[in-house]
């Protein structure tokens, strides 16, 4: 489990029982917090899963799921969709998905392979004599 999080960059996993019903999740945290008293390499994920899941459904508001958030100080929902065999999670919604839809696509902060071989463009502006 801790690879699959390294790996994807993912900050959760939901954790399911036999039936696909949610019953906790494991988080970058949940990690920290047992990893002295926890093997992580030979350990399951019932080792280190937080039992408490929150739940929103896919066609929760941002704004319901925001003040959920905030309310119970969590950084993490999981998205179920109810089935005929209880709660299945289709996602997790993070904080950072939060702020990242309320902020927009993603900056660069680092140049394509490209633009690193391009030669940069300066524009000289003569009506004030400064470069842009």
């Amino acid at each position: 489990m801790v690879r699959v999080l390294c790996d994807t960059d993912i900050e959760t996993i939901a954790v399911e029982d036999p039936s696909s019903e949610v019953v906790g999740i494991i988080s970058y945290f949940d990690i920290l917090a047992h990893y002295r008293d926890a093997d992580l390499d030979r350990g399951v994920a019932a080792d280190v899963t937080s039992h408490k899941v929150i739940a929103i459904s896919p066609d929760g508001r941002l704004d319901e799921a925001i003040h959920i958030m905030v309310e119970k100080r969590i950084r993490f929902l999981v998205v179920t969709e109810e089935g005929p065999e209880g709660r299945t999670p289709v996602g997790v919604l993070s904080t950072t998905d939060v702020i990242r839809h309320l902020w927009g696509p993603r900056w660069m902060w680092y140049h394509p392979e490209s633009a690193l071989t391009a030669r940069p463009r300066l524009r000289v502006r003569s009506d004030r004599g400064t470069r842009n």
